[in-house]
């Protein structure tokens, strides 16, 4: 998923959830269950490779996608700010999975990456394919937009109420 869907379901999980610090960690797990949802991303190709010449494109994409996702939330939350910290904790995931393609080394980071691609890959084996990413590249680009967009109605459904 882009960042923007995981951080307005994030914040919407996190604000429909009565207790707050159940609500944020309910915003991290939701990240990891959308991942479970074949589906289409950009790519950012020139940033896991650290190519940073090439890179504009790929910051520039994340950028408006982050702020997306931020002015969604904003808009339609009733506490924007706990709706902001949901958000940014649903993404935190995305954020490790970087730090571990070539910026940091450690166990730890491994770990959570394995962590982080284990279900959706699953899901892709049982597809009959080699993992979640080649699954995913035979969604036609539309319906994966599509998809993304559906769930990021419902959420902004659940920000309202």
């Amino acid at each position: 998923m882009i960042l923007a869907t995981h951080f307005i379901v994030g914040a919407a999980v996190a604000t429909n959830i009565p207790n707050p610090l159940l609500g944020l960690l309910a915003a991290i797990f939701s990240h990891y269950l959308l991942d479970i949802i074949p589906h289409r991303d950009y790519s950012i190709e020139n940033l896991r490779r650290q190519r940073w010449k090439e890179s504009l494109g790929d910051f520039s994409k994340t950028g408006l996608d982050f702020a997306v996702g931020v002015l969604v939330v904003f808009y339609f939350a009733k506490d924007p700010l706990f709706g902001f910290l949901a958000g940014s904790l649903a993404i935190i995931p995305d954020q490790l999975a970087f730090l571990s393609a070539g910026f940091f080394k450690s166990k730890l980071l491994a770990a959570h990456q394995n962590l982080h691609c284990y279900l959706p890959d699953a899901v892709g084996r049982l597809a009959g394919y080699a993992n979640a990413e080649e699954f995913s590249k035979k969604i036609p680009l539309l319906l994966g937009a599509a998809e993304q967009l559906l769930i990021i109605v419902v959420a902004i459904f659940f920000l309202l109420k």
